[in-house]
């Protein structure tokens, strides 16, 4: 895994590739990381979710891998496969990778999100871009990641309840990937979850860490407004076993 960190770890695919291990070590059933013999391609897995990234000269023995390695879920750059190079896989969505470039200092005004309310938040505001399928499987998850100090998460409240939050899904020294920006519904229109993304940005910014995240066309512009740019595009492809249930 250090050789990987040292080929890719500024890649914000690869720091989804290697989230699962880095969290949790190496040994885990449900999270993986491999590096291939000519160490041009880096794929992971984290329970059912399997990354790509970098150079994939032989489909054919990626496909055959992605058999015996299992997931359903397949994240890559975009143009690196197609559904041709993949049968049995179907593509589901695709979307843009969007790194932080406007980096003005910012001041902290937003508190720590701790896990338990996080997971509460991402669980009250459900879209196409956050999908919870058990909270209490989601709140020992954060809890894991944050004690260890893997990722961040920043919270705000409003009447005393937690209203707002955002959270990376993984990080390495040098780059982080931002997982998720949610407001509950009743306190949406009131900037809380800019106020929170700017926070948690600070945050990694303070560490200097690159800033990415994967979002959809349609939330392009938004997170242009919050001082990101896009440097690229992603692709999610799905068993078609999985896509048709």
């Amino acid at each position: 895994m250090q050789r990987a960190l040292f080929l890719f770890e500024k890649d914000p695919f690869a720091v989804r590739a290697l989230a699962g291990v880095l969290a949790y070590g190496t040994g885990q059933a449900f999270a993986g990381v491999w590096l291939d013999d000519a160490e041009r391609l880096l794929i992971g897995r984290t329970e059912n979710a399997v990354t790509v990234c970098g150079e994939c000269r032989d489909k054919a023995e990626l496909r055959a891998f992605l058999d015996m390695i299992g997931g359903s879920v397949l994240l890559a750059p975009a143009g690196m496969l197609s559904e041709m190079d993949l049968p049995g896989w179907a593509l589901h969505r695709t979307g843009a990778v969007l790194r932080r470039t406007d980096m003005a200092e910012m001041q902290p005004s937003v508190a720590d999100g701790m896990p338990r309310y996080v997971a509460q938040i991402l669980a009250d505001s459900p879209s196409e871009w956050i999908e919870v399928g058990d909270r209490d499987a989601l709140y020992v998850d954060l809890s894991h990641r944050l004690r260890h100090g893997r990722i961040h998460a920043r919270m705000i409240r409003r009447d005393g309840i937690p209203a707002a939050c955002a959270v990376t899904m993984g990080e390495t020294a040098q780059a982080a990937v931002i997982g998720g920006v949610a407001c509950r519904p009743a306190y949406r229109g009131n900037g809380l979850g800019s106020a929170v993304l700017q926070d948690l940005c600070a945050a990694l910014q303070r560490e200097h860490k690159a800033i990415y995240l994967f979002t959809g066309a349609a939330l392009v512009p938004y997170y242009r407004r919050e001082g990101f740019t896009v440097t690229g595009r992603w692709q999610e492809f799905r068993r078609k076993a999985e896509v048709t249930e």
